[in-house]
């Protein structure tokens, strides 16, 4: 941002999905590599070498390789020509006292922090537009960094700040970022940047004070990341003198559309802070969550940041953030009355474009429904093979939830979703010449995994899901998924073929009501674990109520010898025309007392 490269038009996002698109490009033709994480990429050194040399002498570019040390500086001539200097890492003895850099446009210079800035080392670059010196030793700021009256970006991450007032005067920037640095105090002479469209503070740890009415100034500000940067907000009504910024700044920024917030106090948030017009966002209310900043730079995605932590001490404050809930796509609730709060205000609206659930509370009963877009409900953040008990859920439904394909993410490739999963499924289509080999085809995950457990779950009912697979195949210890579950109903799961495997049927022994609705791909209710085999004996001991409706493809409900019902009260088949025999051979019998309605 402030090269001209992009349409200075457009919106900070927009200009962002176009770098990235060409990024993307620059990948698919290997000129670019895949970096460590999301903000990253990585480049072959001969590529770099290559590129470096055009640069040089078709653009007067002065670039070092990364992390080498700097023996000997360009003439003059060439200085007086340069438009970029970029010195990523590199060991530099001593910087010129000035550099006589008139054309020059960008300067890089990262990680040096035992590196003297001359006081005068800017002053003779009156063209420069963007300034990026992450990782310097900036305390004092050089004088000469306030002439620089066209820069438009300016990068100080990681360094080591104190006063920095001397940036007001820099009235055409419009991109500011001091992520990780040592300020302490942003001044009120920022409140002169009129033109600022970015603002990032995030992990200034030591950041105590936004001067008052700073925020409330930046008109053109479309994105602000404080995070964790400052925690000392305050709330309307206040009648002392303000020696911080308060919440009700955040409303008169009518272009902001990316937000990262933490507000560890709810009662002090005002009516309407957060608007419609938010796109992205990571808001954090109560001073129950810490920013995990490792996991965000690996997997975040700048098109998908809609994260909201909650933490209320009263119901009425929901009211605050349902803008936010209407959009999250990733939320977090503290606690059960928290749930059930943000449950009540929903009720009639859903979460439309909710994708994960976390709920840190004891719960009994979970009813996620009509979340149309969400993928997962549980996201796995420890170890791939950790087990997770879910000992308190008593009740569990999941009802229109056509993207869903597991309750909890099962080990996949880091930062990969189910919905970029499904993206590279179709990939590999009818129409791909690629040979994909036998092993490299991903079996459809089960809703459930052989990781997570259901000790106490008494109910289950699942509806409008689109999952192939409720349980693994494989032989597991099913016992600890549901050995307690009375009523399992089943309705609406076109995808499912068969609803157990054998295996599973042995911790079946508490079920009392089984229905199985509207599934119009299911051709048998359970299948032995090997293929070909015949089961010799079902026991549903406690089985009261089997019905069966709408299953147009079903043929019958098990391949045994015997099937033994002693409980059975109820049983009903309706609309089921292939459903000719209830066991496949014709020397079995089924030793309950019912009739076949």
């Amino acid at each position: 941002m402030g090269l001209g490269l992009f349409n200075q038009r457009t919106t900070l996002q927009a200009t962002r999905d176009r770098l990235l698109k060409v990024i993307s490009n620059l990948k698919m033709s290997c000129l670019l590599l895949e970096g460590d994480n999301h903000e990253q990429v990585k480049i072959h050194d001969v590529v770099h070498r290559f590129a470096a040399s055009i640069a040089s002498k078709d653009h007067h570019v002065f670039t070092a390789i990364y992390e080498t040390e700097l023996e000997e500086w360009p003439n003059k001539g060439f200085f007086e020509q340069c438009t970029s200097i970029s010195l990523p890492y590199c060991k530099i003895p001593k910087l010129p006292e000035v550099f006589e850099c008139p054309k020059l446009e960008s300067f890089f210079m990262f990680n040096n922090s035992l590196l003297k800035i001359p006081e005068n080392l800017f002053s003779r670059m009156e063209e420069l537009k963007v300034l990026d010196l992450k990782g310097m030793h900036l305390s004092p700021l050089p004088l000469s960094l306030q002439y620089l009256e066209n820069l438009q970006t300016l990068c100080l991450d990681g360094c080591v700040l104190e006063d920095i007032s001397a940036i007001g005067e820099l009235k055409k920037l419009q991109v500011l970022s001091f992520v990780q640095s040592t300020i302490v105090r942003l001044p009120s002479e920022v409140r002169k940047l009129t033109r600022l469209r970015l603002l990032d503070l995030r992990r200034c740890q030591g950041l105590e004070v936004i001067s008052p009415d700073v925020l409330s100034r930046l008109a053109q500000l479309e994105e602000l990341y404080i995070g964790d940067g400052i925690a000392q907000w305050k709330g309307e009504g206040h009648d002392e003198p303000r020696n911080n910024a308060n919440l009700s700044e955040l409303k008169l920024l009518s272009k902001l559309s990316t937000l990262e917030v933490h507000i560890m106090d709810a009662n002090i948030m005002p009516k309407d802070l957060f608007s419609e017009k938010l796109e992205r966002f990571r808001v954090f209310i109560g001073d129950e969550w810490d920013w995990d900043w490792h996991e965000y730079e690996r997997y975040a995605d700048y098109r998908s940041l809609r994260t909201l932590k909650l933490k209320l001490s009263r119901s009425a404050l929901l009211e605050r953030v349902k803008v936010l809930l209407m959009k999250t796509e990733d939320l977090y609730l503290d606690d059960l009355r928290g749930l059930r709060s943000v449950l009540y205000e929903l009720h009639d609206q859903g979460f439309p474009e909710l994708k994960h659930l976390h709920c840190l509370g004891k719960l009994e009963e979970v009813d996620v429904s009509s979340c149309e877009i969400m993928e997962e409900i549980v996201v796995e953040e420890g170890k791939d093979d950790e087990e997770i008990n879910l000992i308190q859920i008593r009740s569990l439904t999941l009802d229109n939830l056509p993207q869903l394909t597991s309750f909890c993410s099962q080990g996949q490739e880091k930062g990969c979703s189910a919905s970029q999963r499904k993206q590279k499924e179709a990939a590999v289509g009818t129409s791909s010449k690629e040979i994909v080999c036998e092993d490299e085809i991903e079996a459809p995950l089960p809703l459930f995994s052989k990781k997570i457990g259901f000790p106490n779950l008494e109910d289950i009912k699942l509806s409008g899901i689109n999952v192939k697979m409720i349980w693994p195949n494989q032989h597991i210890e099913s016992s600890l998924y549901i050995e307690k579950l009375t009523t399992l109903i089943v309705d609406g799961c076109g995808n499912l073929n068969y609803l157990f495997t054998s295996s599973i049927v042995g911790s079946l022994a508490q079920l009392k009501t089984l229905e199985i609705c509207e599934c119009k791909s299911m051709e048998e209710v359970i299948i032995a674990e090997g293929e070909g085999e015949m089961m010799s004996k079902m026991l549903f001991p406690k089985l009261h109520s089997l019905k069966l409706k709408g299953l147009p493809r079903i043929v019958r409900f098990c391949t045994a010898n015997l099937i033994e019902c002693p409980s059975l009260k109820v049983l009903r088949a309706d609309n089921c025309p292939h459903l000719h025999a209830f066991l496949s051979t014709c020397t079995s019998k089924m030793d309950c007392t019912s009739h076949f309605q």
